[in-house]
């Protein structure tokens, strides 16, 4: 275990997350840096009844980084959830919950996941395999849903086609790794 500083905030992680190149080195996060600013600046906001959705977790650096609500974390890479798992039991003090399934557009996709040899360097296979996907609006999620990170290697904007209903509900910040979809900008979403 080891203590990770971020801007004024510290939390634990293992040892596994320092190993995916590169991740952080002392001062700081390497791996997008402004996204992980932007992103702390909205979780510095959050109150105790907002949520954070975390798809594409990996380690879950970005779901560490709440100090007040929920932050709930989508990760389908067994390896990446069983570092995320012991990344969340060294801070019980944080509401972060794991969800080890793969989102898209639509419920019951075959999707298997193409390991590496480097945690955190996985990919989700789509239309392969044995498991399943399912869609965000599926989800009973409680509280006020003020922020959703899609992080999926080019599976982005499938993602947020199945989360329609929550983006209509909460219009929560959204921070996406790719160009947002003209149906995602047409609801009123300027990209970031």
């Amino acid at each position: 275990m080891r203590k990770l500083k971020f801007e004024d905030i510290e939390f634990n992680v293992t040892e596994e997350v320092f190993d995916y190149p590169p991740v952080y080195i002392e001062p700081g996060i390497l791996h997008e840096p402004q996204t992980y600013h932007y992103a702390l600046s909205i979780l510095k906001t959050f109150n105790d009844d907002d949520v954070f959705i975390d798809i594409g977790s990996c380690f879950g650096l970005f779901s560490l980084m709440i100090q007040k609500g929920m932050a709930i974390a989508f990760e389908p890479s067994p390896e990446n959830a069983a570092i995320l798992t012991r990344n969340i039991l060294l801070n019980p003090e944080k509401n972060i919950k794991l969800i080890p399934i793969a989102l898209a557009d639509k419920s019951g996709i075959n999707y298997y996941i193409k390991r590496s040899q480097l945690p955190g360097l996985t990919k989700t296979i789509f239309g392969e395999g044995d498991l399943k996907t399912v869609i965000l609006d599926d989800f009973k999620i409680e509280g006020n849903i003020k922020m959703i990170k899609v992080d999926t290697e080019g599976h982005d904007n499938e993602v947020l086609l199945g989360s329609k209903k929550i983006l209509e509900k909460y219009h929560p910040i959204i921070i996406i790794e790719n160009l947002p979809a003209d149906w995602l900008l047409d609801m009123g979403y300027k990209a970031k």
